[in-house]
């Protein structure tokens, strides 16, 4: 058998399992097992009113989860802290956003930590970063601040949480070292062990386990382990058998060349054709899209109307990361002084719910699962689904901006 044939053979073994796995979603959502609170709310990748607050409540010895101090102690072995007293872990304190003063010129002091735990003479500071990578979220001198805030109070731990367990940004941390002044802990490893040890615990307290199940689920999936487990071991052993091919796959496809392939082989031409048709110009751009916002090359494309003379509606993968977004924005070559007069929140679009001098308009993360990069993108760009997307959400965008101009304001 030869390389190709290993190839094709290593992913029909993995369609397989990957279609086995949509057809028992399909089935657990029948059954109502795919609910999850967490979604419905949108609150999925909300730092401060999901992802702190929920882990500080179950932390917290007087929580409503009547665990007492039970699940604050299974966390602090993970965090490889000493062992406490019951006494001394039922007098622990655990605040959410705890204020350390202003944040000074310098952004050397100051600052609001996302979770504080105050337990005997320890202090542990827990800087959580549930955005992916690439996505803007270090805070200049954020680590360095809470660092220098920690060591009045020894002993002390910091942890910068992420998805992930990526180190915090050279803008951020400064010259501390992670490992050594503060430590890495994961959403996919380390938060997912905790809650499903939480589980366990809760085992008499039947909503609490329940409510611990669904966020082990939002985790999984925000972590992309949430594949069912069968499925799963069929795919390893599968990638175990043909691991020559599978390492062949993940070192020679570049995710951004898939992309721009099956994006110029299926997409492009339709596209065109659609800004043909609503009268609106169409442009793209892999590698040397520059986002003015963070300052990196991206790869996307956008749609502009003639008269606008340096607007555009971008869709933009960002760069270090599997996300999509869309929002207006000036064009490439363009300045952004025009633009940013009309950075004021009654101008945002109804659609997003974040905006800032780059996005006046706002600007969001599209559908998932078109969001999450090359593996679902691109089935997406072959069978049509993603173009129907784009031209929908360009039609919407549209709409709203039309609404703008009959309030007198136009895209410059």
């Amino acid at each position: 058998m030869n390389d190709l044939e290993k190839l094709e053979e290593l992913l029909s073994e993995v369609q397989k399992c990957v279609d086995k796995d949509t057809q028992i979603k399909k089935e657990q959502f029948q059954r109502g097992e795919c609910f999850n609170v967490f979604d419905v709310l949108n609150l999925r990748t909300s730092e401060t009113r999901t992802h702190s607050a929920f882990l500080a409540e179950l932390l917290n010895p007087e929580g409503s989860h009547g665990c007492g101090s039970e699940l604050l102690k299974i966390f602090l072995e993970k965090c490889g802290i000493p062992d406490f007293s019951e006494e001394d872990l039922r007098k622990a304190k655990v605040t959410t956003e705890y204020y350390i003063g202003p944040v000074d010129e310098d952004k050397k002091e100051g600052g609001r930590i996302d979770i504080l735990i105050q337990v005997k003479n320890w202090t542990v500071v827990i800087e959580n970063k549930i955005k992916f990578v690439g996505q803007p979220g270090d805070q200049p001198n954020q680590i360095l601040r809470y660092y220098k805030f920690a060591s009045t109070k020894p002993p002390f731990k910091i942890f910068y949480l992420t998805l992930d367990g990526h180190e915090a940004s050279p803008d951020s941390a400064g010259k501390l070292k992670a490992g050594k002044d503060y430590f890495l802990m994961s959403y996919k490893r380390d938060i997912l062990d905790f809650i499903q040890k939480s589980e366990l615990a809760a085992i008499r307290k039947p909503l609490v386990r329940e409510t611990l199940i669904q966020y082990e689920n939002l985790i999984k999936k925000l972590t992309k382990q949430d594949m069912d487990t069968q499925q799963e071991q069929k795919v390893f052993e599968t990638v175990a058998k043909y691991a020559e091919a599978f390492v062949k796959i993940k070192d020679e496809i570049d995710e951004v060349l898939l992309t721009q392939w099956a994006h110029k082989k299926y997409v492009r031409t339709k596209l065109e054709q659609f800004a043909k048709e609503n009268g609106l110009e169409y442009k793209d751009d892999y590698g040397n899209l520059w986002n003015k916002w963070n300052k990196k090359e991206e790869n996307g494309f956008y749609f502009y109307k003639p008269e606008w003379k340096i607007s555009a509606i971008f869709i933009i993968k960002e760069q270090g990361s599997d996300k999509y977004y869309s929002g207006i924005s000036s064009r490439p070559e363009e300045s952004l002084k025009e633009l940013k007069k009309l950075n004021k929140q009654e101008n945002r679009l109804s659609i997003y719910k974040e905006q800032n001098e780059c996005w006046p308009l706002g600007w969001g993360y599209i559908r998932e699962p078109f969001a999450w990069g090359a593996p679902y993108v691109v089935p997406g760009m072959v069978n049509g689904d993603f173009v129907k997307y784009v031209e929908y959400l360009v039609l919407k965008i549209l709409g709203e901006i039309k609404e703008l101009e009959k309030k007198g304001i136009k895209l410059p």
